[in-house]
């Protein structure tokens, strides 16, 4: 991947990380979210156990890997170049929607 791509990729990341910090919120502790999933930190369902806690730091890596795997996936399907605004909001549409 090119540096001018690595950094596209990277604003795009933390722009959708923000949004999706912004208007998620964050539990500790794993909720049942309004689809009935088992979800923990910023809307993470993946791996989610039954009283587990986690820390702010866990929330945050596992949001991120989430965001990048959702990034691979929109760019696999996506066939026209995106701006970084464009792609945030795909990508937190997208976690929005994983998380059902």
């Amino acid at each position: 991947m090119s540096e001018s791509m690595d950094q596209f990729t990277q604003m795009a990341t933390q722009l959708a990380i923000d949004l999706i910090q912004r208007f998620e919120g964050i539990r500790h502790q794993p909720y049942f979210c309004p689809a009935g999933r088992l979800t923990i930190g910023w809307g993470s369902t993946r791996g989610v156990e039954p009283g587990m806690q986690i820390t702010n730091q866990q929330a945050q890596k596992m949001l991120k890997e989430e965001v990048l795997e959702l990034e691979s996936e929109i760019r696999s399907c996506v066939k026209v170049k995106l701006k970084d605004h464009e792609l945030a909001a795909l990508l937190s549409l997208a976690h929005w929607d994983h998380a059902i």
